[in-house]
């Protein structure tokens, strides 16, 4: 579902901007990342710390990707 989607927007939502909102957004988002591979570990019955490293590593590599390819295209993030 797309309801995580709404965690980094926040920042924009409550008025925070600059450099203080991408910093809130990025420990948000890794946060979630952590929780998520966490509760995906127990459920499935493996270590909860190895789940939400592996979901973390999967969501950085994502943005990394992302950021590359705007770069490449020259699309402004900001």
């Amino acid at each position: 579902m797309g309801a995580g989607a709404i965690i980094p927007v926040l920042r924009w939502l409550v008025g925070i901007s600059g450099t203080t909102a991408i910093i809130i957004a990025v420990v948000l988002v890794g946060i979630a990342l952590l929780s998520t591979g966490a509760i995906v570990g127990i459920l499935s019955g493996g270590p909860p710390l190895r789940g939400a490293l592996r979901q973390l590593a999967i969501g950085v590599s994502a943005a990394a990707i992302t950021y590359v390819l705007g770069v490449v295209f020259g699309v402004g993030a900001l």
